[in-house]
């Protein structure tokens, strides 16, 4: 197992800087529209790649948040500009029910632009939080301002997490070393067990929007 991570970090380490930031600024950028890859893992694992040594802590972080705060703003802008029009899209239909869109409303409404400290780190809700924001019209200052601090923290958030995580690859394998087949049935038993807690939750979630009806 701990070679095989070496592997990936050396591979990854032969990519040049210049190459890396305008992957990451882009990968950033898109998340708003379409992610292919859960922002908050991206940011994970640069911050495990910076902990290795592979990248360098200042120009990747820096990338990234400077495409999130783009993409962000930029989605605010667009619900703002649009209004009403903007839940017609397909996709933007089908990610907000009216439900959900009365959740964030009433956030919103109570707390104004500070409400996205709040929905920021809710799952699913970091999109939405802004295109309501959008269509509250919210002042634009205000929404400009708490959607980039808040950003540049929910990157900082998990990238500090990914560097603590990689500091510890060491300990964390050898302890699953120690544990042999065990320890790697646990690991994926624990990561089953995680996804079909997902899967459950999703499941009844839809169930209930049903019954409510």
């Amino acid at each position: 197992m701990e070679q095989t991570l070496t592997d990936f970090i050396n591979w990854f380490s032969t990519f040049p800087e210049w190459a890396l930031c305008p992957i990451l600024f882009g990968l950033a950028l898109v998340q708003y529209i379409f992610p292919p890859v859960p922002s908050d893992t991206l940011l994970v694992a640069l911050g495990i790649l910076v902990s290795q040594g592979v990248f360098n802590s200042i120009l990747g972080f820096t990338s990234y948040s400077l495409g999130a705060v783009l993409g962000a703003t930029a989605l605010f802008t667009v619900a703002y500009k649009l209004g009403d029009r903007v839940r017609k899209i397909k996709i933007i239909n089908r990610l907000i029910d009216e439900k959900t869109y009365e959740k964030a409303r009433k956030t919103i409404d109570k707390y104004g632009g500070g409400s996205y400290f709040l929905l920021r780190f809710v799952p699913s809700m970091q999109c939405i939080s802004i295109i309501v924001m959008g269509l509250l019209k919210i002042r634009k200052r205000k929404a400009y301002f708490y959607v980039s601090c808040v950003t540049v923290l929910a990157c900082a958030v998990y990238y500090l997490i990914g560097v603590i995580l990689g500091a510890n690859i060491p300990m964390i394998l050898r302890v699953l070393d120690a544990m042999g087949t065990i320890g790697k049935i646990l690991l994926v038993a624990l990561i089953a067990v995680i996804v079909a807690a997902i899967v459950i939750y999703k499941l009844r979630k839809k169930q209930t929007d049903k019954q409510e009806e």
